[in-house]
């Protein structure tokens, strides 16, 4: 799947130790009839988060390298897709990112 190949792309190239994807929140159903659904995404120790933790707790700016990625990647194949606002990810390793994203078929 082309998802999983851009995360392993990262991974070859260095950026991420591991990566992956969770489709637990998938519903077939609501994607062929509303062409909505959701997934998460992770990475773990992604070579670019002590800069980015810095970053954040020195001047509140969140940088969005990879999630800017993978949202290009899927406005390419033609889904609208946005990360979850309200997604929690502090019930995570530290060194892991992890992201709830919604996806959105576009006509």
């Amino acid at each position: 799947e082309p998802l999983l190949r851009l995360l392993s792309e990262l991974q070859r190239v260095g950026y991420v130790e591991e990566a992956g994807v969770n489709w637990v929140h998938w519903n077939h159903d609501k994607w062929r009839s509303e062409g909505k659904s959701r997934f998460q995404y992770w990475m773990k120790d992604p070579v670019i988060l002590p800069s980015a933790q810095r970053l954040f707790v020195e001047y509140g700016f969140a940088q969005h390298f990879s999630s800017r990625t993978i949202g290009a990647f899927f406005l390419r194949i033609g889904i609208d897709a946005a990360e979850d606002p309200h997604f929690d990810p502090n019930e995570h390793p530290v060194d892991m990112v992890v992201e709830d994203w919604y996806l959105r078929k576009l006509q």
